[in-house]
């Protein structure tokens, strides 16, 4: 097997100082599949048998990836000064890899890194997948965290612990800043791990875990907390009310409209008018709203999962302005020919 310097510096200063458009022509004559409008900042440098990008995608300044399999979806976003070395890479559609995050360690014939859709990895953590480490869709974990599948360092044969097992994060899984996760723990579906824990045994799914080493604290019927409509609708109107700050912010005029059970705007920016409205339960869609938002259960949950709004109804209008939208974007794709 060939080595391979650590940091691959010439590399960086050669490949990846050229363009993001003569990248993209140099790695699809390597044979990898890149889509057209993929983003690749200067020193960026990927190096593997087989590589897939999907369409949307960017990756930062000084970010290398290396392995045998390099596979990520659409829309990923990966920060700066990234550093993946395993074998088999995998990462789901509009998932976000934040800066500095460091992955790598002993590498065998099983290893795995496999990271779902919109998970969210923040700053300065490090992933060792040296046996199958896998992170379920709409995770998030915070910053300086820590995840494991090795553990070794004194010999075995002097009676020193030794550990290789494969680590499993599941679905709408939070780890907040520094969590520590070891070898061979599961964490099912739903769970939340409070900051600052040690994780060195499996977490079921729906409860909440804290401490050094971690236990957990409350279980399914305690965590998370019920909310009654009444709640959910006031909170509901709160992150309504903190978007049309954020608009407003951005330089978007904005007028509301507040009725007991709906809460509506009319934004206009630049050449764009629209018409967006949060309406509570079964309650009246009005003509002349663009995009319509339900505080219904689900969608509260969805919504307070990944920051963002699943969308419940729009009027005819508002489909009609989607559907013109879609066919000017596919006629402008289809002028426009591969970089």
């Amino acid at each position: 097997m060939l080595h391979k310097p650590r940091i691959p510096v010439r590399a960086i200063l050669t490949e990846g100082m050229l363009p993001s458009t003569i990248q993209r022509r140099l790695y699809r004559r390597r044979g990898y599949t890149i889509a057209r409008d993929v983003a690749f900042a200067p020193g960026v440098v990927i190096d593997a048998d087989e590589v897939s990008i999907g369409a949307g995608t960017s990756i930062g300044f000084g970010t290398v990836i290396r392995g045998r399999s390099v596979r990520i979806g659409r829309r990923v976003d990966i920060g700066s000064f990234c550093f993946f070395e395993g074998r088999d890479l995998v990462v789901g559609d509009d998932t976000v890899v934040r800066e500095q995050v460091f992955v790598g360690g002993p590498l065998f014939p099983d290893s795995l890194l496999e990271i779902g859709k919109r998970v969210r990895i923040f700053q300065t953590c490090f992933l060792n997948p040296s046996k199958p480490l896998r992170i379920g869709d709409e995770t998030g974990v915070g910053g300086r965290s820590s995840i494991f599948t090795h553990g070794s360092w004194q010999s075995i044969l002097d009676g020193y612990p030794v550990a290789f097992e494969p680590v499993t994060i599941g679905r709408n899984v939070w780890l907040p800043w520094h969590v520590f996760i070891l070898p061979g723990v599961e964490i099912g579906d739903n769970a939340t791990i409070a900051a600052g824990s040690v994780v060195n045994r499996s977490v079921p799914g729906g409860t909440l875990a804290a401490g050094v080493p971690a236990k957990v604290l409350r279980g399914p019927e305690e965590w998370p907390r019920r909310l009654d409509e009444q709640e959910k609708w006031a909170m509901a109107r709160s992150i309504f009310e903190q978007l049309f700050d954020y608009l407003t912010d951005l330089g978007v005029h904005l007028e509301r409209h507040d009725e007991e059970w709906r809460l509506a705007a009319s934004l206009t920016h630049q050449d764009t008018r629209a018409r967006v409205a949060l309406v509570r339960g079964g309650g009246e869609v009005h003509a002349e709203d663009d995009v319509v938002f339900r505080s219904m259960s689900a969608a509260l949950r969805q919504s307070g999962r990944r920051g963002s709004w699943p969308v419940a109804g729009a009027s005819s209008r508002g489909r009609a302005r989607r559907r013109t939208l879609e066919k000017r974007s596919r006629r402008s794709r289809s002028q426009v020919g591969e970089d």
